[in-house]
């Protein structure tokens, strides 16, 4: 058996890595990840949001976060979703949620 070696840092790889439809599939998991956190958290007030992907050095990155995700939240429900996942573990209840396919 020989090695083989796959080089990943390069222009085509960050070009498909950035591609169109992996940002509508990365958006689309991003929402299904607030969706899921949404409906496991246990915390009066909380609603977790998804940051639409964003462009990185090696491809892009979505987020599903706390707080201050469309601007319109307020101070007190940013405090409430970091109480919530604190106390909870929400997001990596809901990964794993998804993960296991039960979302």
């Amino acid at each position: 058996m020989g090695n083989v070696r796959i080089e990943w840092n390069n222009p085509d790889w960050r070009r498909l890595r950035r591609s169109p439809a992996l940002t509508t599939e990365l958006n689309n998991q991003a929402i299904r990840l607030q969706q899921q956190a949404n409906k496991m958290a246990k915390h009066k007030g909380t609603g977790y949001f998804a940051i639409n992907a964003k462009p990185t050095e090696y491809g892009q990155i979505a987020l599903v976060t706390t707080g201050y995700g469309n601007g319109a939240d307020t101070l007190q429900q940013v405090r409430d979703n970091m109480i919530d996942q604190a106390k909870h573990h929400t997001l990596q209840k809901a990964v794993r949620a998804i993960a296991k396919g039960g979302a």
